[in-house]
């Protein structure tokens, strides 16, 4: 491996002692209909500030880039979000949030309840890195189906 961990090795490594949070006002998930993606925006419903999701932080040495890097861990989806997607991350309370930091098994730590997620449909120019802008979080009505077209 000329000296270089090998992957499996570089995630237990971070899983171990790389642990961070990864703090979110929201994500974006796309749903697949009728063979378009269709992006919707995922938040904290109520008065929550922000997502806490659990992390794996390392550092690399690539050809283009050394430096700090994170990654997302994810799990299958629960309840009403499937309908959207079939993976969701790892999203918990502060005080779980704590744990995950101390060094809880991801398997042990409570996550927060579906009822404090909300989500919406979004418009598509979320697809561009060009795109900014609080619009690109306005819910859209969702597409119906053309009754017309027979």
């Amino acid at each position: 491996m000329c000296g270089r961990m090998a992957h499996k090795e570089l995630t237990w490594a971070a899983y171990r002692g790389g642990r961070c949070l990864v703090i979110a006002s929201g994500y974006y998930e796309w749903q697949l209909r009728g063979g378009v993606k269709h992006p919707h925006y995922i938040s904290p419903a109520g008065n929550a500030p922000a997502l806490l999701m659990a992390g794996l932080e390392s550092r690399v040495r690539l050809a283009d880039y050394e430096g700090p890097t994170c990654a997302i861990l994810t799990e299958p989806v629960r309840e009403g979000l499937a309908r959207v997607h079939d993976r969701m991350p790892v999203m918990m309370d502060l005080e779980a949030a704590g744990d995950w930091l101390g060094g809880c098994p991801v398997e042990d730590l409570p996550r927060i309840p579906m009822a404090a997620l909300r989500w919406h449909e979004v418009g598509r120019r979320v697809s561009s890195v060009r795109n900014e802008g609080p619009e690109l979080i306005e819910p859209i009505e969702p597409a119906l189906p053309d009754l017309f077209s027979r």
